[in-house]
């Protein structure tokens, strides 16, 4: 079992975006020394939400801040961004991080960003999918042309290259649907699941599913191992020093992230929206759910009942669980005390310090 951090950047109110930032850069290098495998950073725009609104700044802060920690995007919101200056981004931080960079991608699903942006959510897949072109062929270390329904790019050869070959790890961001999942597989990538959509019924189905079709697309055995080894799920996690402690603490962080999901999530205008119709009727669905239906969707436990939890995950066949440790505004001693109880009383029971990289 791989584990990693997730960053996020919840900006609530009683806290001031200088304190959001600096918290999170010291919970990322905290997670290096506690020995997690990977710190994950997500991009959000004009909200509260999160107010992580370029991650591949941080990444190459924090690629200087540690030594061996892999430094992932989950996910960089690819309708967002001109594929030649993402590449060139993207290779620059692998580079710098001496190839510990993974480039988490997805589409976005948050109207007001596409609004603000001028660009429009109906369009979001045309766009990723060209976008996602573009990219493997700016990483191919050779000069190129495209001539899309979007991007029309000439003879152009981009640098710098990427310290990995090809190019860094792609992964693609899913809340589980039957589409992106099967696309995945077909790409022969790793998946990116859980983060906001953590429910578990039909975990180990979807997961199956995806086998049998990276194995109809022609992938070996070997590969799609390894891209379920390279597949992170991610949950809230608070590790807890009582049952009551883990119920009552995480409440008031739990509900503001809640409602701002909601505030920035739910559809605005279901004609532009309709090729995000299942991910949205799971939205309307969380909507109407209370505390006591959102706690027991993550992972809020002592240390003893947290690891109990975990090895349920593995039964259903998730390798990479992401532990998002700051939510909702979490004081910053609380986060870390989480963060190292996890580490010691909860991960030598999947990965002995040892086995640690």
């Amino acid at each position: 079992m791989q584990f990693g951090t997730f960053v996020l950047m919840n900006g609530p109110e009683w806290k001031s975006d200088k304190q959001i930032y600096d918290e999170a850069v010291e919970q990322a290098v905290l997670a290096e020394e506690l020995g997690f495998d990977a710190i994950w950073l997500a991009e959000h725009h004009f909200s509260r939400y999160a107010i992580l609104a370029d991650p591949m700044m941080l990444v190459t802060y924090l690629v200087a801040r540690t030594k061996r920690i892999t430094i992932g995007l989950a996910v960089s919101i690819l309708p967002f961004h001109n594929p030649l200056l993402l590449a060139e981004q993207g290779a620059i931080a692998d580079l710098l991080s001496n190839g510990r960079f993974v480039m988490g991608i997805g589409r976005g699903y948050q109207s007001q960003e596409f609004q603000k942006l001028g660009l429009e959510i109906a369009d979001s897949r045309e766009r990723f999918l060209e976008i996602y072109d573009v990219l493997k062929l700016a990483w191919s270390r050779k000069e190129f042309s495209y001539n899309g329904k979007i991007f029309k790019i000439p003879p152009t050869r981009v640098y710098p290259d990427p310290l990995q070959n090809p190019y860094p790890p792609i992964a693609i961001a899913t809340s589980g649907t039957r589409e992106t999942m099967q696309w995945a597989a077909q790409q022969g990538l790793p998946f990116i699941s859980g983060g906001a959509f953590p429910e578990m019924e039909g975990v180990r189905k979807r997961i199956e599913q995806y086998v049998i079709d990276a194995k109809e697309a022609g992938w070996s055995q070997d590969h799609i191992e390894r891209c379920l080894d390279a597949s992170p799920f991610s949950r809230r996690i608070y590790v807890a020093s009582s049952d009551r402690d883990a119920f009552e603490r995480p409440k008031e962080h739990v509900l503001w992230f809640h409602n701002k999901l909601m505030e920035n999530g739910l559809p605005t205008d279901k004609k532009k929206e309709a090729s995000y119709k299942e991910h949205m009727e799971r939205m309307r669905t969380r909507s109407l759910q209370t505390y006591d239906d959102i706690w027991k969707q993550d992972l809020y436990a002592t240390p003893d009942k947290m690891t109990a939890a975990i090895k349920v995950h593995q039964q259903m066949g998730i390798r990479n669980l992401v532990g998002w440790f700051n939510f909702g505004g979490m004081p910053n001693d609380m986060v870390v005390a989480s963060m190292t109880r996890f580490s010691k009383e909860v991960m030598p029971a999947f990965k002995p310090v040892g086995a640690r990289r």
